[in-house]
């Protein structure tokens, strides 16, 4: 199991900021027998530096969490208000940075979770179970449906996302209206303090273990906002973001002129859940001193159970816990029953924060290669970007077309491999599965069969080859005085669309001309494709007049994410390409686009962007098809 304190913060004083109300707020607890000075003198010097050792611990550190679990009250359209809301990745498993030598035997099979998580061992994660009597259960456990994830709580601490709204505030009104305890003829969301004092200790309880909960959350929302974009909410390239306490937002959460007076109560209420929390902790000591703590590292396992015991020790020397023993008298009916509402209520709490929006966002990187004649350093500076995406968050890593070879018919025999045993793709099938991501591999020249072919794969998080995308539309073109160009020289066509699954989303793929097509992209979108992918190597004829443009019509069309991803230009090679690798939003915004140089750029995918722009814009269900058949029969 694991262990659950809400901590009182304390960044606000200990980082030198002050906040009026906070240090205004004495006196006692109510429906407990000490004060708020008590307890901040023995949270500060006791509690709270043990656990923030504790927390840093393995088996805290890293929580199973189910990111899949669909809103089961209503439909969820929330968005990722700002550009960091999505859960981080973690890389701590994975080896440092190093250089990926494709010539050497396969990489240890260190048993790698998914793009949530890299871990040395899967059987490990498999030995942290739970105990509780599923009869008493009080919540809904993230892998009641077997899809939960382990995720790392140091690269994902709780902070302000930018999710807020409709969505946000129904959350917090459902769970007050419907699944608290509230006085008669009460219909406000929040209950004001003054009128909790008719009822019963035990509904009067769980009302404040809420609006504790509540303050918690909203004070560490304020403690670490995203202060480089205060004043904005659009997305833009993605990066760090400067993170830091905003003490505006603290008072407009909290203080009594901006909350009708009961911002100070709400944090008593905060108060109150600490002792009640130290005092369940108490009463599970006996049980919590023989745990294991289990991770498969025995030394740090070691040092988590002599923590642990430490943390119960000082904990049962403190004088003024919560009193729980007035509670459900159970030799009454009500006790019991209302024990078991209690139950009910936390359980549908649990469920109700799975509506909770932002996992609807997720990172892509567009790595724009410098491609040489060279082919083992084109593909090792491929990996090397790869991991640097990894290392920024991005959950899908797109190359370039061609980005083994340089571009042209007569390069394509000399660097063709076989798909899906030839060097590049031994070589992406690693770096896939070591840092547990997804990657579409640009292209390469593909033979089969005597044949040629311009080929896209696209390797999963466990390494395995799960797309291959054969370039429909070949690139025949003569643009007198500027360009001729004749792929069908030493290409052949290929004959099949191609769409692969992530957990997030369906990906349709495209290579280079593909995108002239409208009925290509099209078709995508009744596949329900979100994002459209198109490694493409446009010139300096074609780029100039057409690159943006026709991303942008694809996006704009049918109202999905689109990426374009160009190999950097190089005035020394045979062929001379465009660069300005590209990212488009539904609405047709270029939301993140490169110059010509070798680098990598980033895009989110906000689904929920999809679904609004749909219900605003519905040209799929406005199209003419009895128009456009007849007119077809005309023509």
């Amino acid at each position: 199991m694991k262990l659950y304190v809400v901590l009182i913060i304390t960044c606000f004083v200990n980082g030198g900021y002050k906040s009026n109300f906070l240090f205004e707020l004495t006196g006692k607890i109510n429906d407990c027998s000490c004060d708020i000075d008590v307890v901040d003198e023995f949270n500060n010097a006791k509690i709270y530096p043990r656990i923030s050792s504790l927390v840093l611990k393995d088996f805290f550190r890293f929580y199973k969490v189910n990111l899949r679990r669909e809103c089961p009250f209503w439909k969820d359209s929330s968005h990722c208000g700002i550009r960091y809301c999505q859960v981080e990745s973690c890389n701590e498993y994975t080896e440092a940075a190093q250089e990926f030598d494709c010539e050497e035997t396969p990489h240890q099979d260190l048993g790698y979770l998914n793009t949530t998580i890299s871990v040395s061992s899967l059987e490990d994660f498999a030995l942290w179970q739970a105990y509780d009597d599923a009869q008493d259960l009080f919540c809904r456990l993230p892998d009641e449906d077997g899809d939960a994830q382990y995720v790392d709580l140091r690269l994902n601490p709780e902070r302000y996302t930018g999710f807020k709204g409709k969505n946000a505030h129904r959350i917090w009104h459902v769970i007050y209206k419907e699944n608290c305890f509230r006085p008669e003829n009460i219909y406000e969301v929040y209950i004001r303090s003054s009128k909790l004092t008719g009822m019963c200790l035990e509904k009067r309880v769980f009302y404040r273990v809420i609006s504790g909960l509540h303050a918690s959350i909203n004070i560490h929302l304020s403690a670490k906002y995203l202060l480089s974009d205060k004043n904005s909410n659009l997305l833009s390239q993605c990066g760090t973001g400067l993170w830091g306490p905003n003490i505006e937002e603290l008072n407009r959460k909290f203080a009594p002129e901006f909350t009708n007076g009961e911002g100070p109560q709400w944090i008593r209420n905060l108060y109150f859940l600490y002792l009640l929390e130290l005092r369940a902790l108490v009463k599970a000591s006996a049980y919590l001193e023989q745990e294991e703590y289990y991770t498969g590292n025995e030394k740090e396992d070691a040092e988590t159970r002599k923590a642990i015991n430490n943390f119960l020790m000082i904990a049962k020397e403190f004088q003024f816990h919560f009193n729980e023993s007035v509670m459900f008298q159970e030799t009454t009916l009500d006790g019991k029953s209302l024990k078991e509402e209690f139950r009910q209520h936390f359980r549908n709490i649990s469920s109700i924060m799975d509506c909770v929006g932002c996992d609807k966002c997720f990172k892509v990187a567009l790595i724009q290669l410098n491609v040489t004649a060279d082919k083992p350093t084109n593909i090792d500076r491929a990996l090397k970007y790869v991991q640097t995406a990894k290392e920024n968050s991005a959950e899908i890593a797109i190359l370039p077309e061609c980005f083994n070879s340089p571009y042209g018919t007569k390069f394509f025999p000399k660097y063709a491999e076989k798909i899906p045993s030839g060097e590049t793709c031994r070589c992406l099938s690693e770096c896939a599965k070591k840092l547990s991501i997804y990657i579409v591999g640009g292209s390469i020249p593909e033979i089969e069969s005597g044949r040629l072919y311009n080929t896209c794969t696209v390797w999963d998080p466990q390494g395995k080859l799960i797309a291959k995308h054969r370039k429909m539309h070949l690139f025949d073109i003569d643009i007198p005085g500027k360009i001729t160009f004749k792929e069908s020289d030493a290409l052949s066509p290929g004959n099949d669309i191609t769409t692969f699954e992530t957990d997030k989303c369906k990906i349709g793929v495209g290579i280079c001309y593909d995108v002239r097509f409208p009925e290509l992209a099209n078709i995508y979108r009744k596949l329900g494709c979100s994002l459209i992918v198109y490694p493409g190597a446009f010139n300096m004829t074609t780029g100039p007049l057409h690159w943006e443009l026709l991303f942008r019509a694809r996006a704009c069309d049918n109202q999905l994410f689109v990426a374009g991803v160009s190999p950097a230009r190089d005035l020394t090679a045979d062929y001379h390409a465009w660069g300005h690798s590209i990212f488009v939003n539904p609405v047709a915004q270029v939301e993140a686009q490169a110059e010509h140089e070798e680098t990598i750029i980033y895009g989110i995918v906000d689904l929920a962007k999809i679904a609004e722009t749909r219900q605003n814009i519905p040209i799929l269900k406005q199209r003419r098809t009895d128009v456009y058949d007849i007119s077809h029969h005309h023509l």
